[in-house]
């Protein structure tokens, strides 16, 4: 029995194709989210990675911040000691160091390893709040003992809305 409805060859790959930017875009509350690229693949005490993040009328909204990094897989690494700096649009400067885990205690990759390259990204703070508007500066300044740290090849700042506020 041959079908009598009308055949569009492209209307089934146009909604799946909208379907999929709708279900992409619907899962992302990234507010920002930036990578840069290290220099010579070796991330230096001297050289901070900086994001200006512009936060306009937050008020009571809840942020989750993330870092990320993108590394060369044979790392000789367990974590990367960090300091995230931060200058609210008044000028008032604030800064933690943090432990980020990029193997666990088997040595086993905690983010996703494909061929020679690894990619992870660690939540440093969940249902934190702005009170300022304005351009806020994060400086991610790595704090290892050695000056320079080998095989990370990119560092991001990710800064998501909360879906619980």
């Amino acid at each position: 029995m041959v079908s009598s409805a009308p055949f569009y060859p492209y209307s089934s790959r146009i909604f799946f194709f909208v379907l999929a930017i709708g279900l992409l875009t619907a899962c992302q509350n990234h507010v920002h989210y930036e990578y840069h690229d290290v220099p010579k693949k070796s991330w230096d005490k001297s050289f901070p990675m900086e994001y200006l993040v512009v936060l306009e009328n937050t008020g009571d909204e809840k942020f989750s911040l993330k870092i990320g990094f993108s590394y060369i897989a044979f790392i000789d690494r367990e974590d990367l000691a960090v300091v995230l700096k931060t200058t609210a649009p008044s000028g008032k400067v604030s800064q933690k160091r943090y432990a980020i885990p990029i193997k666990d205690a088997d040595g086993e990759h905690l983010g996703d390893v494909a061929g020679d390259y690894g990619d992870i990204e660690y939540e440093l703070e969940s249902g934190i709040s702005f009170a300022e508007s304005g351009d806020y500066l994060f400086q991610i300044i790595q704090d290892m003992p050695p000056q320079s740290v080998g095989g990370i090849t990119r560092v991001g700042l990710i800064l998501d809305a909360s879906r619980a506020k």
